[in-house]
């Protein structure tokens, strides 16, 4: 139920809700669960049916770490628009990173307008308007599957409760058998996700070619396979899906590079992963790329750092960030959660 935001979807959001609405009405269920879903709120508040949203900390406006548009990204689609994609990128890393870090945009402004074409939707239901994230893709109950050490809040209504990283991973998912891999030597796991930067992925493939490492490359389907798979050598495997627990764990030294989404950094610091690398595709990546980096657990890639990634990766491998103290706090947390969770949410859910 992912929905993008923006002005001319009216007629979209509009045939959705009420396909939610037909779903409720067949299914009758006694509550709701979604994850970045705006649209489905229409339906069930009209309905007065209990609604529990999965929501990361860091989109509350109770969080101590918000995410930011930054200028990069904004110089970024405007260039794409005017040049090819080889000089766009070549313009913006040129620029110093304190420049292409800077955040001109308020992101409140940005989304009451992005919001438009929803509450349109939402006041021909005879719903209130969503005036900020939480109301668009929150619920009447919202768990938050974070780490209060590493994206923490103020003030938190009792309707919000963190529960913890959820990770996804079946005892039956095995590791290709094709793929061998040492586990007394460094292995660098390649993971961008669904919301990847795809446009620097076969550049950091083609570096990491040329080193010694053993690489374990995961694409999904988000970018032709044939492009990565030209790279593979001895030692370097491309798959599209593989169980990201048992590929980070199949070595004592593995480095995980992705896009900084909280589902693999998240399964990384449960698997025991030996170092982060992020390069960010999004204002949220951004913000945990750079609390990896603020924490001394991981490090931010920037783009026009990608041609020396082989050094940052040995800078990496010799650090060991599980030797931190935070590195140790932030596993023994992940663990007590991993216990408490289903009361957690049974209590949230005592409707």
């Amino acid at each position: 139920g992912r929905i993008k935001l923006g002005g001319g979807d009216y007629e979209e959001l509009d045939r959705l809700a009420y396909q939610y609405d037909e779903a409720i009405e067949t299914f009758n269920p006694d509550v709701v669960i979604t994850s970045a879903n705006g649209v489905a709120r229409i339906p069930l508040q009209k309905r007065k049916i209990p609604h529990v949203a999965l929501i990361d900390a860091c989109l509350t406006p109770y969080s101590n770490y918000r995410p930011k548009l930054q200028l990069e990204m904004i110089l970024r689609g405007l260039a794409d628009r005017v040049f090819s994609e080889r000089f766009s990128d070549f313009v913006i890393d040129s620029l110093p990173h304190f420049v292409r870090d800077y955040a001109p945009i308020k992101p409140g402004k940005l989304l009451k307008k992005l919001l438009t074409p929803i509450n349109r939707v939402a006041q021909e239901w005879g719903v209130p308007p969503a005036e900020n994230l939480v109301d668009y893709i929150g619920g009447s109950v919202n768990l938050m599957p974070d780490l209060p050490t590493l994206l923490p809040t103020t003030s938190l209504p009792q309707n919000f409760s963190y529960i913890g990283p959820l990770t996804w991973e079946r005892d039956e998912d095995k590791l290709d058998h094709e793929i061998e891999i040492d586990a007394t030597k460094p292995l660098i796991y390649v993971s961008m996700g669904s919301s990847g930067n795809q446009r620097y992925f076969e550049k950091i493939v083609a570096q990491l070619t040329r080193s010694d490492y053993q690489v374990v490359v995961t694409c999904g389907n988000t970018i032709d396979i044939a492009e990565l798979k030209k790279y593979e050598r001895q030692g370097f495997y491309v798959r599209r899906f593989l169980p990201g627990h048992q590929v980070i764990q199949s070595s004592e030294n593995t480095i995980v590079m992705c896009h900084g989404g909280l589902g693999t950094v998240y399964q990384a610091l449960e698997a025991g992963a030996k170092g982060i690398i992020a390069i960010p595709a999004h204002p949220e990546h951004v913000l945990v790329a750079n609390r990896l980096d603020e924490f001394g657990i991981g490090r931010r890639l920037w783009s026009d750092q990608i041609r020396g990634i082989n050094k940052l990766l040995n800078d990496v491998i010799s650090s060991d960030y599980r030797k931190s103290h935070t590195y140790a706090n932030i596993t023994k947390e992940i663990e007590q959660f991993k216990e408490e969770r289903l009361s957690l949410v049974r209590q949230k859910l005592s409707f």
